[in-house]
């Protein structure tokens, strides 16, 4: 199993929380659907797309983008994103920032978003994975990257080196 990334949304990609949108533009889902080469991002609401597009954190989605590509790391969404949109909602929303194609899931709904990590992980024998969130749940330990409003440099240094460490631990078993 590749390594995952336990990815919140909120506070982690999307660090800024307008009141007002810039203004819409009337054909932006239809341009970034053929950037994308993903239709299902005409399927989005507009305003969600024009939020995703001009409120993400274009930064830390490449520092996310970079983590999946070096350690061919797929992205389970644990944000409460996963509430209202399905898995391929999810995927579209992402892939505005070219991240739609490493999310391959979305964890339960029953329990607290830690109970649901650790339950994912257990059903699915998960042992090589990273947990981002802006808001810190210890029991994961070294393996919790806890932001502060946005996944800057310095959180993505640590969430590769941990990485790197697991992966090298999975490899010398």
């Amino acid at each position: 199993m590749n390594s995952i990334i336990f990815l919140d949304i909120d506070g982690v990609i999307n660090p800024f929380r307008p009141k007002m949108f810039p203004i819409k533009e009337p054909f932006l889902k239809e341009r970034l659907a053929k950037e994308n080469n993903n239709p299902n991002i005409e399927q989005l609401d507009l305003n969600l797309v024009t939020q995703v597009y001009h409120g993400f954190d274009k930064e830390a989605c490449v520092h996310i983008q970079k983590l999946c590509k070096e350690f061919d790391a797929k992205i389970v969404v644990t944000s409460s994103w996963r509430l209202m949109y399905s898995v391929s909602q999810l995927q579209a929303i992402l892939d505005i920032h070219h991240l739609g194609k490493y999310v391959i899931d979305k964890t339960g709904d029953y329990n607290t978003r830690a109970s649901e990590i650790i339950r994912y992980c257990q059903y699915h024998f998960i042992s090589t994975y990273i947990v981002i969130d802006d808001f810190n749940m210890p029991i994961f330990g070294s393996q919790m990257i806890h932001t502060k409003k946005s996944f800057k440099l310095k959180d993505y240094i640590k969430a590769r080196n941990q990485l790197l460490l697991l992966t090298k631990r999975k490899r010398s078993i």
